[in-house]
């Protein structure tokens, strides 16, 4: 199930039988969409192959599971990553678009990608 709240979707529970396949994934602010992403606890996401365009921050809560097989993820503009649950990257590339990011918790990625040209990211604890 997901919900939107004032641009934000925000996927409640554990989908499905366990996993949510979600296929294709794009989130356009100058379209109205949901500019921030958030996965609570216990929720699983699983994006598979999709991409997943977002202009705004991705959340994965304490418990909370994103996982991506061979997908692309792009933070658009001056959009976050901030983990404090479970990120499968899979063979998956997250890449950062815009002027200045910050990426906090705990992650892993496969194939980071920051094209921010004069641009800051920011790695916090």
């Amino acid at each position: 199930m997901s919900k939107f709240i004032k641009g934000i979707i925000i996927i409640l529970g554990v989908l499905g039988s366990g996993n949510a396949v979600m296929s294709p994934l794009a989130f356009l602010s100058n379209q109205g969409y949901a500019e921030e992403f958030t996965i609570p606890a216990p929720a699983i996401v699983n994006l598979d192959t999709a991409t997943l365009n977002m202009p705004g921050t991705i959340t994965v809560a304490s418990s909370g599971t994103l996982q991506v097989s061979t997908g692309t993820i792009t933070v658009g503009n001056n959009g976050n990553w901030s983990n404090s649950g479970t990120f499968t990257p899979g063979s998956s590339i997250v890449q950062f678009t815009g002027t200045s990011h910050a990426i906090s918790g705990s992650s892993t990625f496969y194939n980071l990608k920051c094209e921010i040209p004069g641009g800051t990211i920011n790695f916090e604890a």
